[in-house]
């Protein structure tokens, strides 16, 4: 009974302590909710990543070869390659330059932007500017219209390629092909729209030359 007492005891001290400074609790509870709100966001985003680079890594094959500054699955040890220095485009022109072997040679940057359509507005999809090797080397190819070509890199024209789950979002029904879509600031004509894929990371996503 005494040991009864006791609890019954400290239960009522923290009540009371908790009545006392109920901002502080209030805060104390409201930082432990971001700070767990934040990893399970942060988790959630890089196994999205990495069920998109095994999807990718089944569709190019054993005979692509990436160059880049992050390894391709994030693991915990991600801060090791934090002072690598970035992959520029004077590697990929030097390597476009020297390599004897390689037949297809792509850049890609990727980047975050906001993409509207009339009403149809979403946030943080992911925008990749490369050029018009890049569906070789990758083995995506458009289930409708047409992949940026050397024209559109060479002349810079404002076109792009849609993820299909990207182009049912903002188009439903209607036909992408010819529509001019706004990313970030700069509207784009649709010239294509991909092939679906099992990512939805690979579904929502576009492509354009390398203008970012």
């Amino acid at each position: 009974m005494y040991a009864f007492s006791r609890i019954n005891e400290y239960i009522l001290m923290a009540w009371d302590a908790l009545k006392a400074h109920k901002l502080r609790s209030v805060l104390t509870t409201l930082g432990i909710l971001i700070g767990v709100t934040t990893i399970i966001t942060i988790w959630t985003t890089i196994q999205g990543l990495n069920q998109y680079v095994y999807g990718q890594l089944s569709n190019i094959g054993s005979a692509t070869v990436y160059v880049q500054k992050w390894p391709w699955v994030i693991k915990g040890d991600f801060w090791k390659y934090r002072n690598r220095k970035e992959v520029t485009m004077k590697e990929y022109e030097e390597i476009k330059k020297h390599s004897v072997y390689a037949t297809h040679i792509s850049p890609e940057v990727f980047s975050m932007k906001t993409v509207s359509y009339r009403s149809e507005k979403y946030d943080q999809i992911i925008v990749m500017g490369t050029n018009h090797e890049y569906m070789i080397t990758s083995n995506i190819y458009p289930q409708s219209g047409r992949f940026i070509t050397e024209t559109d890199v060479q002349n810079k024209q404002f076109v792009c390629v849609l993820g299909s789950e990207l182009a049912e979002n903002l188009f439903r029904e209607d036909s992408p092909l010819g529509k001019r879509v706004k990313i970030g600031d700069d509207k784009y004509r649709v010239i294509g729209v991909l092939e679906k894929q099992g990512s939805f990371l690979a579904r929502a996503r576009i492509i354009m030359w390398l203008c970012l």
